[in-house]
């Protein structure tokens, strides 16, 4: 995360933040595709665990850095003075809520849906990384709610 935030200073600082909100999820599909072809077996000429490690840490860790740092910014712009605090705590609590509890509910049902369960574990999960990949793009409709740097 560090290097990420170092990255970020030094190349995406003035970037707009519709451009950086692409980047992470493209990056984010990139990483579920990625997932999806090591569990299919397909290292692209890499050992498996290497091609584990430059897919999946290099992708999470940019992702991370493309979405939380951006809208860290954004949001400290677009709040108004002396409620900073509060609405800093509201954004944790929220994301607290969606990563400790809405996405994993979520990703049970599509579990259910997909029909995945411990029998079936080795041939269905290249699809829930399908799934993925494709929920990985659907930020990308709403983009235009981003406010431009101006």
């Amino acid at each position: 995360m560090i290097s990420g935030s170092i990255a970020f200073n030094i190349f995406l600082k003035e970037k707009e933040f519709t451009v950086i909100m692409i980047a992470a999820c493209l990056t984010n599909c990139f990483g579920a595709i990625a997932t999806m072809l090591f569990c299919l077996k397909i290292y692209l000429g890499l050992p498996p665990f290497l091609f584990m490690i430059v897919s999946a840490t290099v992708t999470d860790t940019l992702y991370q850095c493309f979405i939380m740092l951006p809208l860290m910014v954004l949001f400290a712009k677009m709040i108004p003075e002396k409620i900073e605090s509060s609405l800093f705590a509201f954004l944790t609590g929220l994301g607290n809520l969606n990563n400790l509890f809405i996405s994993n509910n979520l990703g049970n049902l599509i579990n259910l849906w997909v029909g995945d369960n411990l029998n079936t574990l080795e041939e269905k999960t290249w699809q829930l990384f399908a799934i993925q990949s494709v929920c990985a793009l659907l930020p990308l409709l709403f983009i235009w709610i981003v406010p431009s740097r101006a």
